[in-house]
């Protein structure tokens, strides 16, 4: 360090500073190439390793004025060196000399800071994902002092922590949910409106756009927010921290604009438009009684014109995995858009997990979702009744028989018997977690699904990601409502 830079202890409790000018220079010289500093060495500046990237900026007026004045009291004046591009470099564009550094942003990128210089380079790397609103606050290290997680305020106005494992900056979506894309309509009534809309207590029945449109009116406030089993998961996994998107049919109108903004509020990529024409939003009316008892009425709308057309190298991208729903085999184009998903999931290096959605489903499906199992599929996703249908065993024991026959990944709930996880000759055996208050069960296996594959994707160990998926589906089964609520992993260890 030049002489004058050295303090002196001498009757005072300070320390010398303890790093060199020899050992900081070379860290100077490459920021200065990095970011882009134009400038030369003067006579009075330190010795460097390499000169500066770009000559000095044009002397401007003030500047000649200045080196005038200095000159006349024998002082010798030479140009600052600058953070701004006085030629271009690092593909970006030299300076314009507009005149507007003090007080904006330079529309061309010439004045260097992390945003223009930096950022750019890290994502167009492939190893950079930008999570904005987010503060880091702790960095965790292992047994051989390598960067282990990251724990970070999402949003400082909620105060909620999150963690994440660094291998989930690799790839900037970790989970791509392609899933038919329903409102949930939750009002509270009695049971005399269940009795004048003539509806079984504790259905799930299809109607049409009529009415659905009598139900809605007849309901009163509700609370409105995206809804169906895949895009529950996509929800819950964004909430855990998750880098999630999703591929969903909406119309332009009014449960549309609720089922994206809802969805995107929570950081999901909504990959879609809205459609102009066609079906009205998809959107299911569920009456919970006093009881606590939930009814449905689904009107499936827009989402059954998702098609082949929606599902392209472009839409699909290059996610960790993508997460089907077994629903979306009802659809008219079901069986060939999830065909080109699972093509392009592949080529894009992408794991396909399907979600079995329910045994009827199962029922309906069963030899397409053999083939799809045996052949293409890396995760499924169920509970016990639906692995049973697929595989045609009568019981659990005669069902893990046959899954060792397959080379897949099984994450299978049992409900108050917890969650078996079966991959080959490996089975990992999770226990229920103690429910202090059941209020709504609806939501448990999707939430099992976002915490499973959350720690999947982030190279959890199988018992983990297990005893997260089982975290996860015990607090949402004790909470009206089917969504993973942010900060629910300040409570987990």
């Amino acid at each position: 360090m030049p002489p004058k830079l050295v303090l002196s202890t001498s009757g005072t409790n300070f320390a010398d500073w303890p790093i060199s000018y020899a050992e900081l220079e070379p860290y100077y010289t490459k920021v200065d190439w990095e970011i882009g500093v134009s400038g030369t060495p003067g006579p009075f500046d330190a010795p460097r390793s390499k000169p500066f990237p770009m000559p000095p900026m044009p002397i401007k007026s003030s500047g000649v004025l200045l080196e005038k004045g200095a000159n006349a009291l024998g002082l010798h004046a030479q140009a600052a060196p600058l953070a701004i591009l006085s030629q271009p470099h690092n593909g970006r564009a030299g300076c314009i000399h507009c005149g507007f550094c003090m007080m904006f942003g330079c529309e061309i990128g010439a004045k260097s800071s992390t945003l223009a210089a930096m950022i750019p380079l890290a994502e167009a790397s492939g190893h950079c994902e930008i999570r904005p609103l987010s503060v880091v606050i702790r960095i965790d290290t292992d047994a051989n002092g390598r960067a282990s997680q990251v724990v970070y305020y999402f949003d400082a106005r909620l105060s909620r922590v999150f963690a994440t494992k660094p291998p989930a900056m690799i790839k900037a979506t970790q989970l791509l949910g392609i899933s038919n894309a329903i409102v949930d309509i939750l009002a509270h009534v009695d049971h005399g409106i269940i009795e004048k809309l003539q509806i079984v207590p504790g259905s799930m029945t299809l109607v049409d756009e009529r009415r659905a449109s009598e139900i809605y009116a007849m309901t009163g406030p509700a609370t409105e927010m995206s809804g169906g089993s895949v895009a529950n998961s996509i929800a819950g996994f964004a909430n855990l921290g998750g880098s999630a998107a999703y591929i969903g049919r909406v119309k332009a109108d009014q449960f549309g604009e609720i089922f994206n903004h809802d969805m995107r509020s929570l950081g999901v990529d909504i990959r879609l438009q809205p459609g102009k024409d066609g079906a009205p939003t998809a959107r299911s009316h569920v009456l919970i009684t006093p009881d606590g008892q939930r009814t449905m009425n689904t009107y499936l709308g827009a989402c059954t014109e998702l098609s082949a057309r929606d599902v392209t190298a472009e839409s699909v991208a290059t996610p960790q995995a993508i997460l089907l729903e077994g629903y979306v085999w009802d659809l008219p184009e079901g069986p060939a858009l999830t065909r080109k998903a699972i093509e392009l999931g592949h080529a894009a290096g992408a794991s396909i997990a399907l979600s079995l959605s329910d045994s009827f489903c199962v029922e309906r499906h069963r030899e397409a979702f053999a083939d799809v199992v045996r052949n293409r599929v890396d995760i499924v996703l169920a509970n016990e009744q639906e692995v049973c249908k697929l595989l045609q065993a009568d019981s659990f024991e005669e069902m893990l028989d046959a899954i060792r026959a397959y080379d897949n990944l099984f994450a299978i709930t049992r409900s108050e018997q917890g969650s078996v996880i079966v991959q080959g000759a490996t089975v990992v055996t999770q226990a229920a977690n103690r429910i202090e208050n059941l209020v709504d069960s609806t939501g448990a296996g999707d939430a099992y699904s976002a915490g499973f594959l959350f720690g999947w994707v982030n190279r959890y160990s199988l018992a983990e990601c297990a005893r997260l998926g089982t975290f996860c589906a015990s607090r949402v089964i004790q909470q009206l409502g089917a969504r993973i609520e942010r900060g629910l992993l300040d409570d987990y260890t």
